[in-house]
């Protein structure tokens, strides 16, 4: 093999490391309605809550992987980021990691799944709001969901959590079982929601992402013909 085409390989390689880097991420989707009217909810109007893993999370000492359950979780602030956003129509403002995170997902082998963000920081706030508020006050957000969910595989040991649960990608009706709550940072009472449905969706690079890589191969394999015609 001659440099140009170890060249060529190589740079064609490069772009596959790319591709492969540009991995998808898991987006929870939990659609859920007012328990009361309080803190600018309606009681029985929906609202959704998302949370959005990274591409990659490594195992942490906070994590559990059981015969049980397999829970991917952030207790401290020197473990990697478990959520890269949370969000919905259920609150307001931008997502910030918390100072003091207590973030998780857990997945059960008995069907159940539970997703939490929170600041474990007295009055501390994850950047988000109420639709009441003019500033930053929600300190944790807790979904608990019992019903209507597969069994999820009990992994034993660490499993990167994308590839887990692209395995569950689809849409669940979970009504009948579990609940979302939602403190504020002045230690009022929960704000209660009832859970009615979970989407869990594998969200892939925007098209221009590989229109880019794309065109990177189509200019190495050009440069690499016209090194050929001129060395012919």
């Amino acid at each position: 093999m001659n440099l140009i085409s170890l060249r060529l390989l190589s740079g064609l390689t490069l772009i596959a490391a790319l591709v492969t880097s540009a991995q998808a991420q898991i987006t929870f989707t939990v659609t859920a309605t007012a328990n009361a009217t309080s803190f600018g909810y309606t009681a029985g109007s929906p609202y959704t809550f998302t949370f959005t893993t990274p591409s990659s999370y490594s195992n942490t000492a906070s994590s559990r992987f059981t015969p049980w359950y397999d829970a991917w979780r952030e207790g401290v602030s020197a473990e990697p980021q478990l959520w890269t956003s949370v969000g919905g129509t259920a609150v307001l403002g931008s997502f910030g990691r918390p100072s003091k995170p207590t973030s998780f997902v857990d997945a059960y082998a008995n069907g159940a799944l539970s997703l939490t963000a929170g600041n474990d920081a007295s009055s501390g706030t994850i950047g988000l709001r109420t639709p009441n508020s003019g500033t930053a006050n929600i300190n944790w957000i807790q979904v608990q969901l019992n019903a209507g969910l597969p069994s999820f595989a009990a992994l034993g040991s660490y499993g990167e959590p994308v590839s887990y649960f692209q395995s569950y990608v689809g849409t669940y009706n979970v009504s009948g079982g579990g609940g979302i709550t939602m403190w504020d940072n002045n230690n009022s009472p929960g704000i209660n929601f009832t859970p009615t449905a979970l989407s869990i969706t594998s969200a892939v690079p925007e098209p221009s992402t590989y229109a880019a890589l794309a065109g990177l191969g189509a200019f190495a394999v050009a440069a690499y013909r016209r090194r050929r015609q001129r060395a012919v």
